[in-house]
């Protein structure tokens, strides 16, 4: 499977504002909460967490007064949420990028070819948390998740 993703400049097609938003969520309602932001086209990046609080996400909105329209309508309706942390992106100062270059990936291959364990590119899983990472450990070392 092959996972393509790509960051752009966002302000020039009228998203500027970007936010990371930390909420608490009761237990019970954390998976619900989770799976119904994922599926709001403006959230960016979903993720339950440990800490204060227990369910982070990135929020993409064209004007300060959509991002509170989704705060307060989207964000506000979930069961179970108990405090919200809204932090506003000012400035990127990086962005994500891809972990592992073409040329690792055809020296993992080469290896791979050496050794008999055939080619590293068809086999090789790509993480869906890192964004187009290409694991270069050998595919019978991984273990079931």
């Amino acid at each position: 499977m092959l996972h393509i993703a790509v960051e752009y400049d966002h302000e020039p097609l009228g998203q500027g504002v970007e936010a990371l938003v930390w909420l608490t969520v009761a237990p019970h309602d954390l998976a619900g909460a989770g799976q119904a932001l994922a599926a709001r086209p403006e959230v960016r990046f979903a993720a339950a967490i440990t800490g204060r609080s227990n369910l982070v996400f990135s929020v993409l909105c064209r004007t300060p007064p959509d991002l509170y329209a989704f705060l307060t309508e989207q964000v506000g309706a979930l069961s179970g949420v108990q405090a919200a942390e809204t932090v506003l992106t000012l400035r990127r100062v990086k962005t994500l990028t891809v972990g592992v270059t073409a040329a690792r990936l055809a020296a993992v291959s080469r290896q791979r070819a050496r050794r008999g364990d055939g080619p590293a590119i068809a086999r090789e899983p790509v993480h869906a948390g890192c964004r187009g990472y290409a694991d270069p450990r050998p595919a019978s070392r991984h273990s079931a998740r």
